[in-house]
């Protein structure tokens, strides 16, 4: 990934994600369903945020609710481990969400490596990164403060 340090803005070039699904049924369909969680992922990591103010949304539609495009989806390298599961059919798992969970730590662990800015609210925002940037007093982790992070 990239993150241009004038402005804070995130570039998710490439990302990698190995599946442990139990058997494959059916590998066209699995490595699609992986993409869609990682699409969702990277949407919940750096764009989407639904907002809510006296018991109602403040965005009620799409038409201003920043969805990932393909546009701007990265390089995706999807593989499945080998794997059977006895619960499972035929050693299956679920292979919907699993891939969902962990792109948005990985993608404010890439962002902390880059740049030097843990961001402990989501989305993680090119503002956030900014003035995590420019105001390192800020920027607290946990393993500096044993507290919380105020959110850049």
């Amino acid at each position: 990934m990239e993150v241009d340090p004038a402005t804070g803005a995130v570039t998710v070039l490439e990302l990698a994600a190995v599946v442990d699904c139990g058997t494959v049924l059916n590998p066209p369909l699995a490595e699609g369903q992986v993409e869609g969680a990682i699409a969702q992922g990277l949407g919940m990591a750096l764009t989407e945020r639904f907002d809510w103010r006296d018991g109602a949304p403040t965005r009620p539609n799409f038409s201003d609710y920043k969805l990932p495009t393909a546009g701007v989806m990265p390089q995706l390298h999807v593989e499945f481990a080998d794997s059977y599961e006895p619960t499972g059919p035929f050693g299956a798992k679920g292979v919907g969400e699993i891939a969902l969970d962990p792109v948005p730590s990985i993608i404010a662990s890439a962002v902390a490596d880059a740049v030097g800015v843990r961001v402990h609210e989501l989305p993680i925002t090119a503002e956030k990164i900014y003035w995590g940037m420019r105001d390192e007093d800020s920027v607290r982790t946990t393993s500096d403060t044993g507290e919380e992070g105020d959110g850049r």
